[in-house]
């Protein structure tokens, strides 16, 4: 199985696209899609980053598109995530417009509740004040979801990567 980043592969081939989707409509139970043209199957899987040791196995589907794909893509090089300059880029990102803050973004009540949240993690409001608010939940949600016991190891992008046979590290985003 190949590996790359941010493209689907041309050709008669089957692939997985890594998208973070949310869980399929109508409260399917896995988020899963398959998509097939004449020449073509494409696994569509929505990624989910921290995940617990009893969420394994996969679900059948899952495992089977992982044997079936030839080609396996993700949006970004997952190995680029916590590089120094993409930390950099994703801070300048998250920098709001002159004058804002998210004290202003939010509501007092949202506000209030982002504060005790922030409180529960032991994390200082003063640092996310002059942010945008999806940084803010950005940083919480996974500290959050590792103070219950998930872990990045199960989660569904680490899995995948450690599928790859023979095991390769990342994706080459310059291959088409």
């Amino acid at each position: 199985m190949e590996t790359r980043c941010g493209t689907l592969p041309p050709g008669p081939r089957g692939g997985i696209l890594w998208l973070g989707l949310d869980p399929a409509p109508q409260g399917e139970p896995i988020f899963l899609w398959e998509v097939e043209a004449d020449r073509n199957q494409v696994y569509l899987l929505g990624s989910i980053h921290l995940l617990k040791a009893e969420d394994y196995p996969l679900p059948a589907p899952m495992e089977t598109a992982f044997q079936a794909a030839e080609t396996l893509v993700f949006e970004v090089n997952p190995a680029s995530l916590t590089s120094v300059s993409s930390q950099f880029t994703l801070m300048g990102y998250a920098q709001p417009e002159a004058g804002e803050s998210l004290k202003a973004s939010l509501s007092p009540d949202t506000y209030a509740l982002a504060q005790q949240r922030a409180q529960e993690l032991s994390l200082p409001m003063a640092i996310f004040d002059p942010l945008e608010p999806w940084f803010f939940a950005l940083t919480l949600t996974p500290l959050k979801l590792l103070s219950l016991g998930f872990e990045a190891q199960y989660g569904i992008i680490y899995i995948a990567i450690s599928k790859l046979n023979p095991p390769k590290k990342g994706c080459n985003p310059s291959k088409p």
